[in-house]
């Protein structure tokens, strides 16, 4: 068993409002930079992420699991128990990262399946 954290972009309300606003796009990520990389990560996944990106990033849940499949149906409150450490946790979707804390490994959820990135 290892230990895995997940790590997803939060949103504040205001930066929630200001993205409902303004819809997303290019003047929205100069506004809330992190909607940029929310959208970008979410529909891309590990090709396209960059390690600037992290900075966006917050701790929010951790667990110890057999490995990343198990990790993503225990974030989905279907597996194993977890420690949610922030309220604003959702569960688990692509775009989000996942730290193996153990062999200080880094995933991102992929549409399908997992990438490794460099953080």
């Amino acid at each position: 068993m290892k230990r895995f954290d997940l790590y997803q972009i939060l949103l504040s309300k205001e930066e929630i409002d200001t993205i409902n606003e303004m819809g997303w796009g290019e003047e929205t990520n100069k506004v809330v930079p992190k909607a940029g990389v929310m959208l970008k990560n979410g529909l891309n996944g590990s090709k396209k992420f960059e390690s600037s990106d992290k900075q966006y990033y917050t701790l929010t849940a951790n667990t110890t699991c057999d490995n990343l499949d198990k990790v993503f149906d225990t974030f989905n409150n279907h597996g194993e128990h977890f420690v949610k450490l922030s309220e604003l946790m959702r569960s688990a979707s692509a775009g989000d990262l996942i730290h193996n804390v153990d062999d200080d490994k880094w995933y991102m959820i992929d549409m399908f399946g997992f990438g490794e990135v460099e953080v």
